[in-house]
């Protein structure tokens, strides 16, 4: 069985859209399934849509209070669910729902631990407006430098949709921070199995984007925290330079204090 997360906040203009094609592609390829839509207080009646479709479908809203990160949402629905496979996505469609199949498919096909829908391997395409698809890329060449050895193994960290098996999950310490739940699977999965399928990443036709400058720390909080605890951080020249600087600051600090 498998148990898809679809992490919300304001999401009513695409979440019953979302949940009838994901029902259609699990369906078609003869998979049982549940959804679980964690929705962290949204204002537009996203839970509300989802628990008019539970008639319908294998579906169900837990509901947060506040805005609690994404990646606190994904491992929450992950807690709660029962299915042997999981699943997340995001809930404005610019993950295409009919390539759930490919990634449970994949997954079972090849015996491997997580699979992720990518945009950077052969037949992946990114539909990104050029600003957005320089952020991507920005944001993917630093979680490179910090993590270089967690992500020679995927060419798509940055992927927020993927599928793995609910004995990896379970055998991980996870810490969530920010909404970048796969770096953090990736790093604590050492010696698992990873294989990528590609997909395209549309651009969002409806809705409008969650990133801001809090979401900009978290992840860059997050790529410190796990590549100090991978101990890549001393490997890659990026955390070097951020060791340098830090050391630097408290010198200076204490230099001021002490002056």
């Amino acid at each position: 069985m498998i148990s898809l997360i679809v992490p919300t906040f304001n999401e009513a203009e695409t979440i019953e859209e979302l949940i009838r094609r994901a029902a259609t592609a699990f369906s078609a390829a003869s998979e049982t399934f549940e959804i679980i839509v964690v929705d962290d207080a949204s204002q537009d009646g996203t839970d509300s849509i989802v628990e008019s479709l539970a008639d319908e479908y294998p579906v169900r809203v837990l509901r947060r209070q506040g805005r609690l990160g994404l990646a606190s949402a994904v491992i929450e629905g992950w807690n709660r669910s029962v299915g042997d496979i999981l699943g997340v996505m995001d809930g404005d469609l610019q993950h295409p729902p009919e390539h759930l199949s490919k990634l449970a498919r994949g997954l079972q096909e090849q015996n491997a631990d997580i699979a992720v829908a990518s945009r950077h391997v052969q037949g992946g395409t990114s539909k990104l407006s050029p600003v957005r698809a320089f952020i991507s890329w920005t944001a993917t060449g630093m979680a490179m430098f910090m993590l270089p050895e967690t992500l020679s193994r995927v060419r798509d960290p940055m992927s927020g949709f993927f599928m793995l098996r609910r004995e990896t999950f379970e055998g991980l310490d996870l810490n969530p921070c920010g909404y970048k739940i796969l770096l953090e699977v990736l790093a604590k999965a050492k010696g698992s199995l990873v294989i990528e399928v590609p997909f395209t990443f549309n651009e969002r036709f409806r809705g409008s984007s969650k990133m801001g400058a809090r979401q900009i720390f978290e992840y860059l909080q997050h790529l410190v925290r796990l590549s100090w605890s991978t101990g890549e951080l001393w490997q890659s020249r990026l955390g070097k330079v951020v060791i340098l600087s830090a050391l630097c600051l408290i010198v200076y600090v204490l230099y001021q204090a002490l002056a």
